[in-house]
């Protein structure tokens, strides 16, 4: 790079300013003084103006926190710019992007012209998100509005997404029968001018030693130390509730029972199914179900697969790219998640304690798009399905993938949409359809609890989960019938193997697809020990 290009990035002036520096002898390199503005400077060399050394970056980054009263520019004749809030000499800086001058937000600052094409080009759809006071009372169909273009003199917007923060605020307090405050906001960051700011503590012991304070909400997730800040709130005589599936499958019930033991409640209603309301229907019927679910996000790399004919990785960066899936999408393909919410539907299904360590789990990862080829052919669909189900010798608690027949009430739950289905011994079948994932759903079902919590805030509500172990029958020993595909087309040793079978005729070459007879899943791995070529196989729902 030339020598007065090289000054001129680090801030030292124009071209011309800095063609005076080294025509008057203030810069060295390699202790030499260099004279000549197309001097080429190598990555290694020492430089140096007027004794002081030169480091060079190509490139520089600052996220501001802009105030109102600035312009997001370099140059303004009205309003001081974002610029004078920089501290850099560099002069080849600008705002990636604008806010208004009465605006505060955050604003990145940079000279990388790809990133900052990145970011602004319209193709590239990323969106800006902005928080708004309004004085007044909102339209009825203002969130409608909003996902209309808007027409404006020079030009027409693209539609936006209006969420309202606090929907619903007067309905709530009037279910509850009282107004109800948020008093805390437990953070290990700060957050400036947000609205939560004037609440934000950073000390549990805040709120634990603060008698005015009724009603705990942990949203945080995991066990530590979300288990330890639970666990001391009942103790301190605070109902809890919560979202986090992880700490409910392992301490459920515990903590109902110290919660109990105190006349507060331990609710957690978004722990399974987010928004579907489900915990209070199965606590609230009689014993002896039955219950499947699916996950939201498996649900939609299975029906992308199958809709589609995608591959599965394909289909999941989409699912990452979109928000459904996780950067580390392990809990949900390799069925964690889902194996969390059967033990937790289980436990309330049967009153006493599954753990989730002792449900067999298998995930998605080798479902290919040929399986769907033979899923058509045979009129099913291919779901992710955590079961908990009574049968002739106990029950059997699993998630894995399975082939569902037009007949089962989840076959035609498609999409990033959760279904939970419940088969009790006096009200049938009951099917819970909707959306299980998300912050707003998510919050409406912690707001669901809080409101039960402020209702009864002395009195437990009832939930029968006993910390007694619940027996569940060794996965090996419960009975299905398997749809299975070899290399081949040595049928003599399939049925060999297998006894009698069912072709199945999905058009593939080099390979047969076949469905058994019910048999148990010890029986099924003798029987296919004496094939070498079982390419994959999947379990039929009945």
């Amino acid at each position: 790079m030339r020598l007065d290009k090289y000054l001129s990035h680090m801030g030292f002036g124009t071209r011309n300013d800095v063609k005076k520096l080294i025509k008057n002898g203030w810069i060295t390199i390699n202790d030499e003084t260099i004279k000549k503005a197309d001097y080429h400077v190598k990555e290694d060399d020492k430089v140096f103006v007027d004794d002081e050394p030169v480091s060079y970056v190509e490139f520089e980054y600052y996220i501001l926190n802009k105030p109102q009263g600035y312009v997001s520019a370099t140059e303004d004749m009205l309003y001081p710019t974002v610029m004078e809030l920089i501290q850099s000499q560099r002069h080849d800086l600008y705002p990636v992007g604008r806010l208004d001058v009465d605006t505060e937000g955050l604003l990145l600052i940079s000279n990388d012209g790809k990133l900052t094409h990145e970011v602004l080009s319209p193709k590239k759809h990323v969106d800006k998100k902005y928080y708004v006071e309004f004085d007044g009372t909102l339209p009825e169909n203002a969130i409608d509005f909003f996902n209309q273009p808007m027409e404006f003199e020079e030009f027409t917007s693209a539609p936006s997404k209006l969420e309202i923060l606090d929907t619903n605020k007067k309905l709530i307090g009037e279910k509850a029968g009282q107004e109800i405050n948020v008093k805390y906001v437990l953070d290990l960051r700060d957050f400036p001018g947000d609205p939560c700011e004037s609440v934000l503590v950073h000390d549990f012991n805040t709120i634990l030693e603060d008698d005015e304070v009724e009603i705990v909400i942990e949203v945080m997730g995991g066990l530590k130390p979300a288990y330890d800040f639970v666990k001391k709130s009942l103790l301190a005589g605070k109902s809890v509730c919560t979202s986090n599936k992880e700490l409910v499958a392992k301490y459920g019930a515990e903590l109902i029972q110290i919660a109990k033991d105190h006349n507060r409640n331990f609710l957690f209603e978004a722990s399974v199914g987010g928004g579907i309301p489900i915990i209070r229907p199965l606590n609230q019927h009689s014993r002896g179900k039955d219950t499947d679910i699916l996950n939201g996000t498996t649900n939609y790399i299975l029906t992308k697969m199958d809709k589609e004919g995608a591959d599965f990785q394909t289909v999941l960066a989409q699912a990452q790219e979109l928000g459904y899936a996780e950067r580390n999408p392990s809990a949900d393909i390799e069925g964690f998640d889902a194996v969390r919410k059967i033990a937790i539907l289980a436990s309330l299904a049967y009153g006493k304690s599954v753990d989730f360590e002792d449900v067999y789990t298998e995930g998605i990862t080798n479902i290919t798009d040929i399986d769907f080829k033979y899923a058509a052919a045979m009129g099913k669909s291919i779901k992710l399905l955590g079961k908990c189900k009574k049968e002739a010798n106990g029950i059997v608690a699993s998630v894995t993938p399975r082939l569902l027949s037009p007949s089962h009430p989840l076959f035609n739950v498609e999409g990033v949409v959760n279904g939970i289905l419940v088969r009790g011994n006096m009200v049938g079948d009951l099917v819970f359809i909707g959306s299980g994932a998300g912050k707003l759903p998510t919050a409406s079902a912690v707001v669901s609890d809080v409101v039960d919590a402020v209702r009864h805030l002395n009195i437990p509500v009832t939930v029968i989960w006993d910390k007694e172990k619940l027996e569940l029958l060794e996965f090996g020993k419960s009975r299905k019938s398997f749809f299975v595909r070899v290399e081949g087309d040595e049928k003599d040793k399939i049925e060999e193997a297998f006894e009698n079978v069912t072709y199945i005729d999905a058009g593939i070459e080099n390979e047969i697809g076949f469905v058994t007879r019910p048999m148990s899943e010890d029986e099924f791995k003798a029987a296919s020990e004496k094939l070498e070529n079982i390419i994959t196989r999947i379990r039929i729902e009945e």
